[in-house]
């Protein structure tokens, strides 16, 4: 190496700024999704927050759906909808919209109908009308107390 030690410092001191420009760049990535997710509807009392980066996938008949909630619902490569927002009537739907358009139709659309399981699982998608979908999913997050209640009742008591 027949560099200066002053040229070699200042190498040095280059990397050493590359390296804590590139850590800035990544909190600052890191700040920006946080303050994204925190945005979400969530409900309430933040019962929605599971749902947070979480996708479900399931393959029903010939189609291969994956369900990412708060940002995109696809049907194999196709897009169904992107989250739009929550129904304004029932607490328990969520509404996706904007996906891609049907060949000389709307675009699609997909309503999310949640009710309470033990776990995230994808229970149906259906196509009541062209390329409008209504897919059914069982979550924990969608139980409420009552749902709790009539389990315990309907638990066997050892």
């Amino acid at each position: 190496d027949t560099r200066s030690p002053a040229e070699k410092a200042l190498e040095e001191a280059k990397q050493a700024f590359r390296n804590a420009d590139a850590a800035l760049s990544a909190a600052r990535d890191q700040q920006a999704n946080l303050e994204r997710k925190l945005k979400r509807k969530l409900g309430a009392d933040n019962e929605w927050y599971p749902l947070v980066d979480l996708c479900l996938e399931k393959k029903i008949a010939e189609y291969t759906y994956k369900i990412c909630f708060f940002e995109t619902v696809k049907q194999d490569g196709t897009s169904l909808g992107i989250f739009s927002d929550w129904d304004s009537v029932d607490p328990l739907v969520m509404q996706y919209k904007g996906g891609q358009h049907c060949h000389g139709g709307p675009a699609r659309s997909v309503a999310i109908h949640f009710e309470c399981g033990a776990s995230g699982e994808i229970l149906s998608v259906e196509e009541p009308s062209r390329c409008t979908y209504v897919a059914r999913v069982a979550h924990p997050a969608a139980c409420r107390q009552e749902d709790v209640e009539e389990a315990d009742r309907e638990q066997p008591v050892l």
